[in-house]
């Protein structure tokens, strides 16, 4: 990806069966197809967020268990409505 650290793979298109019988709000076990798709590589870090220009205010990335480990801990509690600019970024 031009100018972005961020190594990402190609995932095939393939089916899965989701959802589990056991569970009520998980019925019925049914198959999904998905299409090929792009997923990062590893987990997107603190440190690669805050400097990217999508980057969401401080104060979404910083809540969780990773709140004061260090830029090089995993991206964490970030909702999609506060990111900007990701698909333009990508």
């Amino acid at each position: 990806m031009a100018g972005l650290d961020l190594p990402m793979v190609l995932v095939p298109p393939g089916e899965f069966d989701m959802g589990a019988d056991h569970l009520p709000d998980a019925r019925p076990v049914h198959t999904v197809a998905v299409e090929a798709f792009y997923l990062g590589k590893w987990e997107e870090t603190q440190a690669q967020m805050e400097g990217g220009s999508w980057a969401p205010t401080r104060a979404s990335t910083r809540a969780g268990a990773f709140a004061d480990a260090g830029g090089k801990m995993p991206v964490e509690n970030v909702f999609l409505g506060r990111l900007s600019g990701i698909p333009q970024a990508l």
